[in-house]
């Protein structure tokens, strides 16, 4: 497979990467795994610039085994991140989700499926918007 990393990508104790050999990770610059995250892309897996993923997320483009039911077959998807978003902890991203710019993904969601407003903060299982109008930085809160 094909993994490109741009610069400043930190890759956090314990991070686990495994791409197929016909897939393809894109890491653009600066984007922080701060631990225990795993990727697994058997397709297509891309996160944009400056994201930030916090501890023991999970990363899936496909479901790892074939099914079949009522005539159909489960496929390989994608996943796209695009830039500046904060994903919390334990969260789970699953294939053919996309999450756009200027995002935060609160702890322990499920997310599948397409996320195309900016400046909110997805949370739950089923992930939906629970807020709007936010805005992060890397920077630590004022005290």
């Amino acid at each position: 497979g094909i993994i490109q990393f741009g610069k400043g990508v930190f890759l956090g104790c314990g991070t686990k990467i495994e791409v197929d050999h016909n897939a393809k990770l894109v890491l653009d610059e600066n984007n922080v795994f701060t631990g225990k995250t795993t990727i697994v892309c058997k397709n297509d897996i891309s996160f944009g610039k400056n994201n930030l993923i916090s501890w023991e997320n999970l990363f899936m483009d496909s479901d790892g085994h074939s099914i079949s039911y009522e005539g159909r077959k489960n496929f390989l998807g994608k996943i796209k991140i695009k830039d500046n978003v904060w994903i919390g902890c334990r969260c789970t991203i699953k294939k053919n989700t996309f999450i756009s710019s200027n995002n935060v993904i609160a702890s322990n969601t499920v997310l599948s499926g397409t996320y195309e407003k900016e400046k909110t903060i997805i949370s739950g299982n089923p992930a939906k918007i629970v807020k709007q109008g936010v805005s992060w930085s890397y920077e630590s809160p004022s005290k």
